[in-house]
């Protein structure tokens, strides 16, 4: 009786519904969407690779939580507060980040 509908669960997914739904698209929406899906993929790749890393190599990563907050962003996956930095997620060891599991 209802009809299976799938919902969107990969970024690329989600971008191409956002997209299909723009009633006259112009190069400038389309440019908008290719550079989110960069963003995506890129991210997508290095979920993968940091999925088969060490707890160590994790650790000894050399990283910018600036850059890795607006990869965050843009892909739909903001910080969950403004007191919070992309480091701040995944790094335990940082002197500020039990106040922010507590809060």
């Amino acid at each position: 009786m209802f009809p299976n509908i799938k919902p969107p669960f990969t970024h690329i997914e989600r971008l191409l519904v956002e997209f299909s739904n723009i009633k006259k698209p112009t190069i400038a929406d389309f440019m908008a969407f290719r550079v989110r899906a960069q963003v995506g993929d890129y991210l997508d790749k290095y979920r993968a690779k940091a999925k088969n890393m060490t707890p160590g190599e994790l650790q000894n990563e050399v990283h910018s939580s600036s850059r890795l907050a607006r990869y965050m962003a843009r892909s739909g996956d903001p910080r969950p507060s403004s007191r919070c930095d992309a480091h701040a997620m995944i790094s335990g060891s940082h002197a500020d980040a039990t106040k922010e599991y507590i809060a």
